[in-house]
């Protein structure tokens, strides 16, 4: 095995940390994904000697970033992930970047617990959830403490709340991490097209 090629890559499925690898029998290339910081891998990649690295055209590579972006769009508005993810045709490289985010955004709400197929949060202001949110966490447990004896209406924008336990209070602090989180994700690839 010879080295080829080392790179940063910007992945926000790979939010983790560790080493995962993969061995491809038909390009005879293993890719190796270092992850000291979560969704930031340090990409190596090896090959036999005579081996040619594939490497990701970029006319493909903006039409899944371009999928990608209506995906996590397309959840920021209160789409069902069910049905962004619907009627997407294999091999379109659109397509393909609409099933990468929607793995993301899955993989997202499995990891925050939250419960719900869609974000019921609509707004395209990150910075407003950002506090929103982080008033909600603060206040926790004066709200679960509230909840205890009566349900809770909480407003945000035109949005209206009415939360009777800890658990409905945590699922919305969730979503809202979910939405920040596309947000952040969002804006990281946009700056990353226009690095390259």
């Amino acid at each position: 095995m010879k080295f080829r090629s080392i790179r940063f890559e910007w992945k926000f499925a790979d939010l983790w940390l560790g080493v995962f690898w993969k061995w491809s029998n038909a390009r005879e290339q293993l890719d190796v994904w270092i992850c000291f910081l979560p969704c930031i891998p340090l990409h190596l990649t090896f090959a036999k000697p005579d081996t040619k690295v594939v490497e990701q055209d970029p006319a493909r590579e903006r039409q899944q970033l371009t999928g990608e972006r209506y995906a996590y769009g397309a959840a920021l508005q209160g789409t069902p992930v069910e049905s962004i993810a619907n009627n997407l045709t294999p091999g379109d490289p659109f397509d393909d970047g609409v099933r990468r985010a929607v793995a993301d955004i899955r993989a997202w709400q499995r990891s925050t617990g939250a419960l719900h197929s869609r974000i019921r949060i609509r707004d395209t202001n990150r910075d407003a959830l950002q506090v929103f949110r982080d008033e909600l966490e603060e206040d926790f447990d004066h709200l679960a403490a509230q909840m205890r004896s009566y349900p809770v209406e909480l407003s945000y924008a035109d949005h209206r709340f009415v939360l009777s336990d800890e658990d409905e209070l945590q699922n919305l602090i969730d979503e809202m991490t979910c939405a920040i989180a596309l947000h952040d994700t969002i804006r990281a690839r946009e700056r990353a097209r226009e690095v390259a």
